[in-house]
């Protein structure tokens, strides 16, 4: 016979019991009721910032996308990053095929599986200059949105980038002496070892951690990582400062969803410290 058990009852086998996160105080009734946990809210470090503005209705869903996608074509006309909250994969592409139309470049995240690996990659960078990026609630989950970008993913992409023979075309490359020489150090390395594709990611996964590796090639790996950051880090800050000044992250919540949780959980994106 199978057996099973809800979540509560599993949790309930525990001990002890305690959490963390940035939206329970809208469960706090529930969180009572069945795990008799009280809710303890921490404060800011800092003062919030963030607007909140209020709901607007619209007579059809014609002239509430329309004017959605007004919003967005505005704000990457400006120069403001904007991140979009869809309650479903299909009005997520619905949007998408009307941001072609306006001629607004976009990243859409959608958790579909084909597009998980990439996705926390594309969250980390919508908060870049002129980024817009449309996703549902479940869509790149557990990664902060840092205004001006992420120097750790950039350093990371690029590393992938330097790994292959094509990336002695880029402009990353052609422009700068020392990726150039930096590029042509990896590629001369790789090759005196036989590495295929998963075992390359994996230690490049290994070398953008802080992990204790005593693997040579991981080795290296780590020092140009390192080289890569420190290089994003300097044009980051620019870019941030240019980004704040526009007003920061620009967040549109599309619906209202059924758990009040989601929309705060989209609101929280914006404002963070």
């Amino acid at each position: 016979t199978l057996a099973s058990i809800t979540y509560q009852n599993f949790f309930l086998l525990y001990p002890k019991l305690s959490g963390m996160t940035g939206t329970a105080k809208t469960e706090e009734a529930e969180l009572d009721k069945i795990y008799a946990l009280e809710v303890t809210c921490v404060p800011t470090h800092r003062p919030m910032q963030r607007k909140d503005y209020s709901d607007l209705i619209y007579k059809n869903q014609y002239a509430k996308w329309k004017s959605i996608a007004d919003e967005c074509l505005d704000m990457h006309t400006l120069g403001r990053p904007v991140l979009i909250g869809t309650t479903s994969v299909e009005k997520s592409e619905l949007l998408s095929s009307l941001l072609k139309e306006y001629g607004v470049p976009h990243n859409l995240l959608n958790a579909k599986p084909e597009n998980i690996k990439r996705e926390a990659e594309i969250i980390a960078q919508a908060g870049r200059k002129g980024a817009v990026t449309i996703a549902t609630n479940m869509a790149g989950r557990g990664t902060d949105i840092l205004l001006g970008g992420n120097s750790n993913y950039m350093a990371k992409t690029s590393l992938e980038f330097l790994l292959k023979e094509e990336g002695s075309d880029s402009l990353l490359v052609k422009d700068d002496p020392q990726l150039k020489s930096l590029h042509l150090f990896l590629l001369n390395k790789i090759k005196s070892y036989s590495l295929d594709k998963e075992e390359l990611e994996t230690k490049i996964a290994i070398a953008c951690e802080k992990g204790f590796t005593d693997d040579s090639f991981t080795i290296t790996l780590r020092a140009a990582y390192q080289i890569l950051i420190e290089k994003y880090t300097s044009l980051i800050k620019k870019e941030q400062k240019e980004v704040i000044g526009l007003g920061g992250l620009h967040v549109i919540g599309t619906e209202r969803h059924e758990s009040r949780r989601v929309d705060n959980q989209l609101r929280g994106r914006a404002g963070r410290q």
